[in-house]
């Protein structure tokens, strides 16, 4: 059977179903970036609507701008800038949300860390569609201030996860002070377990074995505690590239 990629499909398309193919996506972009996502780039929206080219979606993207929904922004990474995509005011009002979101400072490392997050996000959503049930660090810290650990994002599927993408290594206190915190969320039912997902300069097995080496955390009143079988069971360690795969099985 011919495979046909939708970026053909709209090609062949009449000039009324592209203008519905059109506003039904301006629909998804608002929606995804309101459900706390806030910033985006186009090669995620480019993998969100599942499409081959990449200027098709910059030139959709020009449009929600030139309509005052969406505004663009050039960070610069090494005298490289890269384009950032944030809803406005007006976007937000568009699909009925009307909480508004400030951006403090914003780096390169910062967006690009998000930009990854958020593509594990699209994968999720590209497995599970509209069931999927995702929430965004940003999301999480507005409504859950009893979080200890502050995750990436929060993922449920037949169990809860709190995703932590993970690009360097930490220090053994660091990863200590994290472990922690994720234990206390953790058997505060927050969520079930703990996903690392490792890419960069980080693979799952150097923080794997990095993790085999913690003998005991600190609980909530500071004191070191014995970190017990049944509590490293709760941490999972796998590579970015291996993040679909896991969703998949988890899906069965």
């Amino acid at each position: 059977m011919h495979n046909v990629n939708k970026s053909e499909r709209i090609a062949k398309m009449s000039k009324l179903e592209r203008f519905n193919v059109n506003k039904s996506r301006r629909y998804t972009v608002l929606n995804f970036l309101a459900s706390g996502e806030y910033w985006t780039t186009a090669e995620n929206v480019r993998l969100l609507f599942g499409v081959k080219h990449l200027s098709y979606v910059r030139r959709f993207l020009d449009t929600l701008i030139d309509d005052d929904l969406l505004s663009k922004r050039a960070i610069s990474s090494g005298g490289t800038p890269r384009n950032y995509y944030s809803i406005t005011d007006r976007g937000l009002a568009f699909v009925d949300k009307f909480e508004k979101y400030k951006a403090g400072k914003l780096s390169h490392q910062t967006m690009f860390h998000n930009e990854l997050v958020q593509r594990l996000r699209i994968m999720s959503l590209n497995i599970f569609g509209e069931a999927l049930k995702w929430r965004t660090d940003i999301e999480i810290q507005r409504t859950e201030s009893e979080f200890k650990s502050i995750p990436d994002a929060v993922l449920t599927l037949n169990k809860t996860y709190s995703i932590e993408l993970q690009r360097n290594i930490y220090s053994y206190d660091g990863l200590v002070k994290k472990i922690s915190k994720c234990l206390d969320d953790c058997y505060n039912e927050r969520f079930d377990f703990i996903l690392f997902v490792c890419c960069e300069n980080l693979t799952s097995e150097r923080l794997k074995t990095m993790f085999t080496k913690v003998d005991k955390v600190k609980n909530t009143r500071g004191e070191d505690v014995i970190l017990l079988a049944e509590d490293r069971e709760k941490f999972i360690f796998i590579d970015f590239n291996n993040f679909e795969e896991f969703i998949e099985n988890e899906k069965i």
